[in-house]
């Protein structure tokens, strides 16, 4: 069986908002707890090439930061869209639900990735943001 660990945090999320909520923009709340960790994980390399290029250009580098955010909360949302059909989202719910993952991963943790990702997104920023900085200067 072929793993995404970014399809399965989607599951994840997914599956406790069908849970709680119902199936009415489940898929939505999903994917943009994706998007959220994946510009977490990310974020950080292209901000901080964008920040060398124009150094001093701070509106060029918020503008590239929006632009960041909306193109991956897009890509994600239009990604999952598909989940939102039942027939989807009972091939989704196949796909993972005999994961192993299940056993070892509770259900609150999945929260806590993007409440830890998020700070360590922003230090990996700066960190990498001043040892570049060093060498180019």
């Amino acid at each position: 069986m072929n793993h995404n660990i970014i399809d399965y945090l989607f599951y994840r999320a997914f599956k406790q908002y069908v849970e709680k909520e119902g199936s009415y923009g489940a898929y939505f709340n999903a994917a943009l707890y994706v998007s959220l960790v994946f510009i977490c994980i990310t974020g950080f390399i292209p901000l901080n090439l964008i920040k060398i290029i124009f150094l001093q250009h701070n509106l060029l580098i918020y503008l590239f930061v929006i632009l960041y955010c909306i193109s991956i909360v897009t890509y994600f949302v239009l990604r999952y869209k598909k989940y939102n059909q039942r027939k989807n989202r009972i091939e989704l719910f196949r796909r993972y639900r005999n994961s192993n993952f299940n056993k070892y991963i509770p259900d609150w943790s999945i929260w806590l990735i993007g409440i830890i990702l998020c700070p360590a997104g922003g230090f990996f920023m700066v960190w990498v943001q001043k040892i570049l900085l060093c060498y180019l200067l």
